[in-house]
């Protein structure tokens, strides 16, 4: 299963359009950590009604601006009403390494659905331990060498062709970042 599909929680953040005068801020709130269970469109439906108190009326007073806070008004109240923006994926790529995000994003469509970033970062620090020691890389060996690791921590769902795609997605970003 795909890390995104197994976590309990979404994260989320609304959008805040505040106009006064001349002057007009857009901005995001803070990130929000809701239960999949919990419905998002709660809170959002409150930003909604504070960007409508700040930033709807008073935008009318910025013509100079070509109604520039309104436009903000509104797009903040579209967001927040369709539950606000959806930063799950960022929420979970920011606990790994770039390298590890980098070899995940690279990997197949089959065996990214069916591996998480946790997976990807086991694999890689058992390449790394084999790497110490043993020259040719990316060969059958290394292959069985990380399968039978992976059983010590009972990732057995993992196969051949799994580390293969991450075998591919390492010469990806040798490739290009070398």
């Amino acid at each position: 299963m795909n890390q995104i599909e197994t976590n309990k929680h979404v994260s989320r953040y609304y959008k805040i359009s505040i106009n006064f005068g001349l002057f007009y801020y857009y901005y995001n709130s803070k990130t929000f950590r809701f239960q999949k269970k919990i419905s998002p469109y709660l809170v959002g439906v409150l930003y909604a009604l504070l960007n409508l108190l700040t930033g709807l009326f008073w935008g009318f007073l910025g013509i100079l601006r070509k109604f520039r806070g309104l436009r903000n008004t509104f797009q903040a109240i579209g967001i927040n009403l369709s539950g606000g923006e959806d930063i799950t994926k960022l929420d979970l790529e920011s606990n790994f390494d770039k390298y590890t995000v980098y070899i995940y994003n690279n990997l197949d469509r089959a065996s990214s659905n069916e591996m998480s970033l946790s997976d990807v970062e086991i694999i890689l620090d058992i390449q790394e331990i084999y790497s110490e020691t043993n020259t040719e890389l990316f060969t059958a060996t290394n292959i069985h060498f990380i399968l039978d690791n992976l059983s010590k921590v009972n990732l057995d769902r993992l196969t051949e062709k799994h580390i293969e795609s991450v075998f591919y997605a390492i010469g990806i970003h040798d490739k290009y970042n070398s």
